[in-house]
């Protein structure tokens, strides 16, 4: 999709359209390549679309106004340092909208319908896109910008997301499956999530905006940057993940073992 929009040139009049194609795709990827293709297994999961739509509303009704119109970040975040932009983002954007995806993942399908710790992933994945189609809808609306600058956005904007729905995804899986969890496990991965928030919105903006060459002082924007630090950000998060995940399982595993 970037590739499509960054070499090719639309007419002014689909310049808003194709944006906002481009701030609904993922969502699509997900309908036919997650959602639908769950609805083909002999026991699917369920709720997975209704996560992903409550945790839209919930960016729409509360996530946006909130960090928008009251705690205004961009108005005040920007100009000041390296360590106050990380903090702030973290303390305001990423509280936020980690907190409200995770009541949405809480109180809608945990713990009846973990049925193994991968579920966890799912249900994480599936609120993190529905939010973040809220996020880069209002984003196109309001920034109007080209198809290019949008997808950028888009592809940002849903790597902070899934990166914080299967990191919180993975405290609700061992709270649910680990039968002596740490206490502050939950909180631990909610306040990671946070912070991933925190690091990735300044570092992102930071890279695709400013020159690294010490032969060319003056500021030159390179929106790649800022994308190559979002995908190595998601496989970051992934490998970490993967990790703990598969530590876990075999921990059952020996556990169960362990018993027989």
């Amino acid at each position: 999709m970037l590739l499509a929009v960054r070499f090719v040139t639309f007419p002014s009049a689909l310049k808003q359209p194709t944006a906002l194609f481009v701030a609904l795709f993922p969502a699509v990827l997900w309908l036919r390549f997650s959602w639908l293709r769950e609805r083909t297994v002999p026991e699917p999961r369920q709720g997975l679309l209704l996560v992903a739509v409550i945790a839209a509303l919930a960016a729409n009704a509360v996530g946006v106004p909130f960090v928008n119109n009251v705690l205004r970040p961009d108005e005040w975040l920007p100009l000041s340092g390296a360590v106050s932009r990380i903090v702030g983002y973290a303390f305001t954007v990423g509280v936020i909208h980690e907190f409200i995806r995770y009541l949405v993942v809480r109180f809608t399908v945990w713990p009846s319908q973990y049925r193994t710790r991968l579920d966890a992933v799912a249900y994480g994945a599936a609120a993190a896109v529905g939010y973040a189609t809220v996020l880069n809808l209002h984003f196109v609306l309001s920034a109007d910008p080209t198809p290019e600058v949008a997808a950028l956005r888009v592809f940002d904007e849903l790597v902070r997301q899934v990166a914080g729905g299967i990191i919180v995804g993975y405290g609700l899986a061992e709270v649910r499956f680990n039968t002596r969890p740490f206490p502050f496990l939950l909180a631990a991965t909610i306040a990671f999530a946070t912070l991933i928030t925190g690091i990735a919105i300044p570092v992102a903006s930071g890279l695709a905006n400013v020159t690294l060459s010490v032969n060319s002082p003056v500021t030159a924007a390179n929106p790649l940057r800022g994308f190559l630090f979002s995908a190595l950000l998601i496989v970051g998060v992934a490998a970490m993940l993967v990790f703990l995940y598969n530590t876990a399982i075999r921990q059952d595993q020996e556990a169960a073992a362990g018993e027989v």
